[in-house]
């Protein structure tokens, strides 16, 4: 939880928004941490729940991607559902489907983010969201 400031970041335009979950969700099918830290700024920060501590800098999200994304899950589909840029912040829809490895079992999640951007790159993004379990 992030309490309302003012930003001196720079505004976002809702095709700028659309081309960075656009990577984003391509860097998650693909399994591609070098897509991935592309779109943050050095230290950027990724949260993927509110209660998750994020992780910080372009190692720690290098970490988790491939601990997550990359050696956990399978047959990824994201689509991406409705975006909106207000100022600096990002606003955007999603699901997420795969088999994840580790539980052998199907994942849909459902989810929220809401990103700040600095010069084009994602300084801080924080997840919303929601997961129903299925076994095969």
């Amino acid at each position: 939880f992030r309490q309302w400031q003012s930003s001196d970041h720079t505004n976002m335009t809702q095709d700028e928004l659309l081309k960075i979950m656009t990577d984003y969700g391509r860097a998650w099918e693909t399994q591609d941490p070098d897509l991935l830290c592309s779109l943050f700024t050095e230290d950027g920060t990724y949260q993927v729940t509110p209660f998750d501590a994020p992780h910080k800098g372009q190692a720690a999200l290098r970490s988790y991607w491939e601990r997550m994304p990359v050696a956990d899950q399978r047959d990824i589909k994201f689509t991406l559902g409705v975006c909106n840029a207000v100022g600096s912040t990002g606003y955007a829809e999603w699901i997420t489907n795969f088999f994840q490895v580790s539980g052998r079992c199907n994942v849909e999640i459902r989810g929220i983010i809401i990103l700040e951007v600095e010069h084009g790159k994602i300084s801080e993004l924080r997840k919303f969201l929601e997961r129903r379990i299925s076994r095969p």
